[in-house]
């Protein structure tokens, strides 16, 4: 089996602005160029340049142009050739604010560049120049960019497995647009006044505040509930490690090891194998290497009658007979070795939703439907919106669930604020109002006494902000409206300013609250209180 290798990736980090970087390889169609950042206070645009060279007359095939006005975002595209502008195409309600952070990706297809922003899709943009001729990019204007990621597409051909077609990837990884459960690897660490842009192993990078985190540290075990038994299948994601020598995934039982996969990078192959207490069994090494260092990859074992069938990214890579056969009593899944991991899950699959459903409450289910799938179902228990507390996702071998949405943290709820805060911080919460909410409050906090007082009544129809030292309240202010619904999901983002705090809701500026506290490092501390649910932190 062989692979066609495109040139490594790189990652420029934490790039001054404005930036201008070469494409190394230039764009391919499956090209993704992932970069994540937060707009500044008081921005009134920004930009995104792929173009033909890194001069400063270089014609532009695809100008990205964010722009600001009074607190709503449209884009202008369009493209320059031979230093003059073409005609403008307008995009409007880009889901951006100043102050925000973002993940915006841009891939390439044949026909047009694809735009997701925070893993939604937002326009596309035709070609007018060839995008083989794409050789830089560039970022100006009033934002600060934590990553410039570039992953190129990884074109495997069929395989020689007798007995086996080979499948096409339902959904090539490279186009997967950045989401809760998928790999956190891709993104940077946060940046520093200073620190040059250079070239990054993507899967080394660690996690940062503000962005999402990987999901599971390596060495990783999970609890098999139920066992296995025919049908059920286990889907890992995470990426190799550029420096990768080998990782393995075992399917344990009791007293060994039922299934011991092995990709040994030093040795080019996968080692299939399972031990019996001390003792391993004879090795099987056919077919080929499916995996490749630095690059990200998507692993499900679909347990069968007979045999478990191994696919990698969409493609039939191995099978092995069953040794153990009493499946049931398979119960640990443990992954060992050179990968970052960042979504770990089997089908049937169920949770719990805590606190049952609402209206404006959602459940989110992402995978990849199997080649030879014939159905998959989700099915939901009880019958009323009142009584209803669990969910159950199912379909055999026919879907590969890689992650799903449910609260992450309970209310009331504390996070440090590592370091404190400063202009320019940002805190972004996640969640949604419950149906009957009275009121609900986020605090930021001192030792002796709370900073910012964000406490919106809904009994009053009005946020209440205020300042605490000790145990007295200084004066209320309450002007502007109310922001939130009943039933209904929201982000708040608190963006700390020089002179003040400023808070966006939904994307939009509600209010601003000038600072009593002034010092500011002294606030360390994050609390959120009453009728929420409550799904996503950062600071």
């Amino acid at each position: 089996m062989a692979f066609h290798h495109q040139s490594p990736p790189r990652t420029f980090v934490n790039p001054p602005i404005p930036f201008t970087g070469a494409i190394h390889g230039g764009l391919l169609e499956g090209t993704t160029v992932t970069i994540n950042g937060r707009v500044l206070p008081g921005a009134d645009k920004f930009h995104v340049n792929f173009q033909c060279g890194t001069q400063a007359n270089a014609d532009i095939a695809f100008h990205f142009n964010p722009r600001f006005d009074s607190f709503l975002c449209y884009v202008v595209a369009n493209t320059s050739r031979n230093s003059k502008w073409e005609s403008e195409e307008r995009q409007q309600n880009l889901c951006l604010s100043a102050c925000s952070t973002f993940s915006l990706t841009f891939t390439v297809h044949s026909h047009a560049y694809q735009v997701s922003a925070n893993g939604n899709f937002f326009m596309e943009y035709k070609h007018r120049i060839p995008f083989l001729r794409v050789d830089a990019i560039s970022v100006g204007g009033k934002v600060e960019v934590s990553s410039i990621a570039f992953q190129n597409p990884m074109v495997v051909p069929p395989q020689p497995f007798p007995g086996f077609p080979a499948y096409a990837h339902p959904f090539p990884t490279s186009h997967i647009p950045p989401q809760a459960g998928y790999p956190a690897a891709m993104v940077p660490p946060q940046p520093f006044p200073g620190f040059v842009a250079y070239p990054y192993p993507t899967s080394q990078i660690p996690p940062q505040a503000g962005y999402l985190p990987a999901m599971f540290a390596v060495p990783h075990t999970s609890a098999i509930n139920g066992g296995l038994y025919p049908g059920r299948t286990i889907t890992i994601q995470g990426a190799v490690n550029p420096s990768a020598t080998r990782f393995s995934v075992n399917l344990n039982f009791q007293s060994g090891v039922a299934l011991h996969y092995n990709a040994r990078f030093n040795e080019n192959t996968v080692v299939r194998n399972s031990k019996y207490g001390t003792a391993w069994g004879s090795e099987e090494r056919s077919g080929g290497m499916p995996f490749q260092r630095g690059q990200p990859f998507t692993l499900t074992v679909c347990c069968e009658a007979h045999s478990y069938r191994i696919v990698v990214n969409g493609n039939q890579a191995h099978t092995y007979k069953h040794r153990h056969t009493i499946l049931q009593q398979i119960n640990m899944l443990e992954i060992v070795g050179d990968i970052t991991l960042t979504s770990v899950s089997a089908v049937p699959h169920t949770s719990a939703i805590n606190g049952g459903l609402y209206p404006g409450r959602t459940i989110t289910i992402q995978g990849a439907v199997n080649p030879s799938a014939t159905r998959i179902s989700s099915l939901v228990n009880k019958n009323t919106l009142k009584t209803l507390t669990g969910a159950l996702v199912q379909g055999l071998f026919d879907y590969a669930c890689t992650s799903w949405t449910v609260p992450q943290f309970a209310v009331p709820h504390t996070s440090a604020i590592n370091g404190g805060l400063y202009p320019g911080r940002t805190i972004t919460i996640q969640g949604a109002v419950n149906p009957s909410a009275t009121r609900f409050s986020v605090n930021l906090n001192f030792q002796s006494g709370v900073a910012l007082h964000y406490n919106a009544r809904f009994n009053e129809n009005t946020v209440v902000r205020n300042s605490k030292y000790g145990n007295a309240w200084g004066s209320e202010e309450r002007s502007g409206g109310m922001p939130f619904q009943k039933g209904q999901p929201f982000t708040l983002t608190v963006c700390c300013e020089a002179h003040s705090y400023r808070i966006v809701v939904n994307g939009n500026q509600a209010h601003t609250y000038k600072h009593r506290h002034t010092i500011l490092q002294q606030i360390n501390m994050l609390e959120i209180v009453g009728d929420i649910t409550l799904t996503s932190v950062s600071v």
